[in-house]
């Protein structure tokens, strides 16, 4: 939700600055209605990512 700088055009950005430092074990989230922040841009509540960052880790963390 950046005025600025769209979704789209921020996940490619985001995308090859990773590629070009040579980090390939990177994810982009896009969480529905967060800004730059953790808050609903609608009703100014927090958003809880720690289950997203748990669950990422997690899935790439644990051993199988």
């Amino acid at each position: 939700m950046d005025p600025v700088v769209p979704t789209q055009a921020s996940i490619r950005n985001i995308e090859h600055l990773m590629a070009l430092s040579g980090n390939e074990e990177c994810e982009v989230a896009v969480i529905p209605r967060c800004g730059h922040a953790p808050v609903d841009v609608e009703t100014k509540s927090l958003i809880r990512i720690d289950n997203l960052v748990i669950n990422w880790m997690n899935d790439r963390l644990t051993p199988r």
